[in-house]
């Protein structure tokens, strides 16, 4: 009799703790985790990446003119395509993740919101590098001279805006995934700020000196790459080929 006492609670406690073993077996076959807000925070670090580049340039370009530092760059802007693999490879997690989950109709789906922020910043990495090739092109058309002061100083404030929506756009893409959208005001003010930069360059390029005819044509280049930039940002309106305007 006293051991048949003895046997009750820890045949209790037995049970206790296999219900909870399976309960955890089959949370982790059944229900497995769901890797949305890791997707989010990977957007975002590739964002973070992308504006470091386009704040190095700035910098450089407020200390002076280096055909070297120009360079450097443009290798920095090459080597994103590596964090851009590892940003897909999150969202691609994410989405399997998702994928035929119960957990999904409390965190909702947000696929598409992943797949939309991870193409835009796809096709602005391409565009980065574009712009920090121009560089390397004005430093080849002029000689290693570079442009003149002004022009230099207002490409560096404008690539400081750049860097500015760049990481904007990452910050409000991250903190709508998972979640509702975020308030766009903050990414339509860095726009604007950039726009205002872009139309800085325009004018010093165009009161310029023409000493360096070939310069010219890396200028259109420069302020193409940058329009496509903001314009791939702008949530009211994507222009990439095969992209259509939303708001």
């Amino acid at each position: 009799r006293p051991r048949e006492q003895l046997d009750a609670p820890v045949r209790r406690v037995l049970e206790t703790l296999i219900g909870a073993g399976v309960g955890v077996v089959v949370n982790a076959v059944l229900v497995p985790p769901v890797y949305v807000r890791p997707a989010g925070e990977a957007i975002y670090e590739l964002a973070d990446d992308m504006a470091r580049v386009l704040e190095g340039a700035a910098a450089d370009l407020a200390e002076g003119w280096s055909g070297e530092d120009a360079y450097e760059r443009l290798q920095e802007a090459r080597e994103l395509d590596r964090e851009v693999g590892e940003a897909r490879e999150a969202v691609r997690q994410a989405e399997d993740s998702l994928r035929l989950n119960p957990r999904r109709r409390l965190v909702g789906d947000p696929s598409d919101e992943l797949r939309e922020a991870m193409s835009t910043l796809e096709h602005s990495v391409i565009l980065i590098r574009g712009l920090c090739r121009s560089l390397v092109d004005l430093d080849t058309v002029t000689g290693g001279r570079g442009p003149d002061p002004e022009l230099r100083a207002a490409i560096g404030r404008l690539l400081g805006e750049v860097a500015g929506t760049v990481r904007t756009f990452g910050e409000q893409a991250a903190a709508s995934i998972p979640g509702p959208p975020a308030n766009p005001a903050p990414l339509l003010r860095a726009l604007a700020r950039a726009r205002a930069g872009r139309d800085e360059v325009a004018k010093a390029m165009a009161g310029g000196a023409r000493e360096e005819p070939g310069a010219w044509q890396v200028h259109g280049h420069l302020l193409a790459n940058v329009d496509r930039l903001l314009s791939e940002l702008d949530p009211e309106g994507q222009t990439w080929p095969g992209t259509s305007p939303h708001a």
